[in-house]
């Protein structure tokens, strides 16, 4: 059972995804994190904000690197964790480790500590090096575990959306993507669909995580790097239009995917700001990460979670 969104109006629902969006990107954000690591056994030291994500109309999330020590003299029960997250979103009644929250104005919150997401089951075996070592990178037959060390570095995070890992060991790469519960089958079905009709997509790798689909890199370069290079200059466009030829008709059979059209307005109302065009072409839009101190402990610089959340083994 998953906790119902309160009903506004279009005006009223942008004006609180406002609201909700500049409490979780400010020093606001403070309270709620000391109160969601207290209920944790947690004190507060520092924190900074790494990343905000807004899906208008289904809520906004804020994801924050966090220095935290015992609440009492005696030890913590355990490690105290290095990333919480806070949203207004959906999230199951009775989620393990979600800690509910009350606003400012008394809007219902939850948090949780990364990579306990409540929507991707899979998200904490895909981020623990010993678990997905064996699994992506096994030894040849009759040889000895190896224990040199597997990086793991996350590409990406939408919470409570999905998540996508790249696994390193010794020049090879892996990539994990984390999905909903229910939808890592049909992804690698599409995988398998393609790849029988001799469409280069990615190898999959069957691995134990639920719903975390894992894949060997494929070959080439990725066509979003060229386009974001130089318009994917050197790409001939029929070689692109031969790819779509080799797709197969089976691909007609499978659903459509409307979401993200139908979500344009809506997102357009809610971040006019994105769809401006800049007053100079030179011109980048950069938001430096805050850090905010609130013990004795200094607070820390923390890069974007992309680039922060890599551990080895």
């Amino acid at each position: 059972m998953a906790r119902r969104q309160q009903e506004f109006p279009e005006g009223g629902r942008q004006t609180r995804e406002r609201d909700d969006r500049e409490l979780l990107e400010t020093s606001a954000a403070q309270a709620l994190l000391t109160a969601a690591l207290a209920s944790m056994g947690y004190v507060l030291h520092s924190w900074s904000l790494l990343q905000v994500s807004h899906r208008p109309g289904a809520g906004v999330t804020g994801v924050y690197s966090v220095e935290a020590g015992s609440g009492t003299p005696a030890p913590a029960p355990a490690p105290a964790p290095e990333f919480l997250c806070i949203t207004t979103a959906v999230v199951p009644v009775g989620a393990p480790g979600v800690v509910s929250l009350s606003g400012p104005q008394r809007q219902t919150l939850f948090a949780w500590a990364h990579p306990g997401d409540p929507l991707l089951p899979g998200l904490a075996w895909a981020t623990d090096p010993k678990a997905v070592s064996p699994a992506l990178f096994p030894p040849p037959d009759g040889c000895r575990i190896d224990r040199r060390p597997v990086s793991l570095r996350t590409a990406s995070y939408r919470p409570l959306r999905r998540a996508v890992l790249v696994a390193e060991h010794d020049g090879e790469r892996r990539y994990l993507k984390v999905l909903r519960r229910g939808q890592a089958g049909a992804m690698g079905n599409r995988h398998r669909l393609l790849r029988d009709a001799g469409v280069p997509a990615p190898e999959l790798v069957d691995v134990p995580g639920e719903d975390v689909v894992a894949m060997h890199a494929a070959a080439g370069r990725p066509l979003a790097e060229l386009l974001m290079r130089d318009g994917a200059a050197e790409v001939a466009p029929q070689v692109l239009v031969n790819l779509l030829q080799e797709l197969p008709e089976s691909v007609l059979d499978l659903p459509r995917r409307l979401r993200g059209a139908r979500g344009c307005a809506a997102t357009a109302r809610a971040r006019p700001q994105c769809f401006r065009p800049p007053r100079d072409e030179s011109m980048t839009c950069r938001r430096p990460s805050t850090i905010w101190s609130v013990g004795p402990t200094p607070g820390r610089w923390c890069p974007r979670m992309g680039i922060s959340m890599r551990r080895t083994c």
